[in-house]
């Protein structure tokens, strides 16, 4: 588990995005690993670590919407629709305000009925 001063140091200077790619707190901090995600993998892990809506006292108000609408979304998308990312566009991401994709994210959808 990283030390304390580590995360603290990390979110002082930068945005979630930053710390959650920090070579410091993850193994492999460029690939989407969903053990890391794991009760067991967790439990290594500073409370801090992964902040995707902030923490402490100014945390996102819409936290708990968000989450419950994303999952709502995505597992009705997957029920009925095949997902590809298109095969001439290279993902690059970028942040201003939040983190989104370069250029957007042109995704080949198919049917699956």
């Amino acid at each position: 588990m990283p030390s304390p001063s580590v995360i603290r140091r990390i979110r002082r200077r930068s945005w979630p995005w930053v710390m959650h790619r920090h070579r410091k707190l993850w193994a492999e901090p460029d690939l989407f690993n969903p053990e890391n995600f794991d009760p067991e993998a967790k439990a290594q892990h500073h409370r801090f670590q992964y902040i995707p809506f902030g923490a402490g006292p100014r945390v996102c108000i819409g936290m708990s919407f968000a989450q419950a609408e994303a999952l709502i979304l995505l597992s009705y998308w997957l029920t009925q629709f095949s997902f590809r990312p298109a095969p001439d566009h290279t993902v690059f991401p970028t942040a201003i305000a939040t983190l989104r994709p370069l250029g957007g994210m042109p995704l080949r959808v198919e049917s699956l009925r």
